[in-house]
C-alpha cells in the first residue's frame, strides 16, 4: 500500500507548472514482500520533463512516462519521489493519477503562488496554511482503492491568450493570398498574353 505519508505537491514557476509525486510504499510485515512483480505507476500522459528526484530508492526506475519499483519490498516504507511539469492551455490544469495499490490517505499540496486553487472530487478536506512563508494549500481525502484515479483540478494558473496570435496569423494568411492572387492570377496572365 502507499503510506499515509505518500502525497502529490503542485507548485508553479516561471508560470509552469511542477507536479511532484512523494511516495511511501508500506510494507508493514516483519519481513520482506515480494508482490509477484514489480509495482508499476503511469504518468498522466501529458506529463512532460519527468525525473526521479533524489531520496528515491535504488529499486525505483523512471523510463518513459512509467516508473517501476522492483521488490521484494523490506519492511518499512520504500521511497519513491517523482518530478514532472504539467502543461497547461488555459487557467485550470486538469489530470488524473491511477494508483496500482490503494493509497491509505489522499494528501495534495499546493503552493498557493498567483492564487492557485484545488477542486478533487477525493478531496473531503481543504485548509490553508504556511511553511516557511510559503502559503500553502492542503487538501485530504479518505483512502482511495487501487486502480481509482485520483482526478484534481489546478486553477488560477497564468495563460496567454492565444486571440492575438490567431489573428496575426489570419492577417498574414490573408496578406500572402493577396500577393500570391495578384501574382499568379487572372489578370496576370492577361497581361502575360
Amino acid at each position: 500500500m502507499l503510506g499515509p505519508e505518500s502525497r502529490v505537491i503542485a507548485e508553479l514557476s516561471d508560470d509552469r507548472l511542477n507536479i511532484f509525486y512523494v511516495l511511501d510504499v508500506l510494507n508493514t510485515a516483519r519481513t520482506p514482500i515480494d508482490t509477484g512483480g514489480p509495482l508499476v505507476i503511469s504518468l498522466p500522459h501529458d506529463a512532460r520533463s519527468a525525473s526521479l528526484l533524489q531520496g528515491s530508492s535504488f529499486q525505483a526506475t523512471l523510463t518513459g512516462g512509467r516508473i517501476t519499483v522492483t521488490g521484494p519490498f523490506s519492511p518499512g516504507t520504500t521511497s519513491v519521489q517523482v518530478g514532472f511539469e504539467l502543461p497547461h492551455q488555459g487557467p485550470v490544469a486538469h489530470f488524473e493519477q491511477v494508483w496500482p495499490a490503494p493509497l491509505e490517505q489522499v494528501t495534495v499540496l499546493v503552493a498557493q503562488t498567483g492564487g492557485l486553487d484545488l477542486q478533487s472530487p477525493q478531496i473531503t478536506n481543504k485548509q490553508s496554511g504556511t511553511d516557511q512563508g510559503q502559503n500553502l494549500l492542503l487538501g485530504s481525502g479518505p483512502p482511495l482503492p487501487a486502480g481509482r484515479p485520483l482526478a484534481l483540478d489546478i486553477s488560477g494558473l497564468p495563460y496567454h491568450a492565444t486571440w492575438p496570435r490567431n489573428i496575426a496569423l489570419l492577417l498574414s494568411a490573408c496578406v500572402l493570398s493577396a500577393g500570391l492572387w495578384a501574382g499568379f492570377g487572372p489578370s496576370s496572365r492577361r497581361r502575360a498574353a
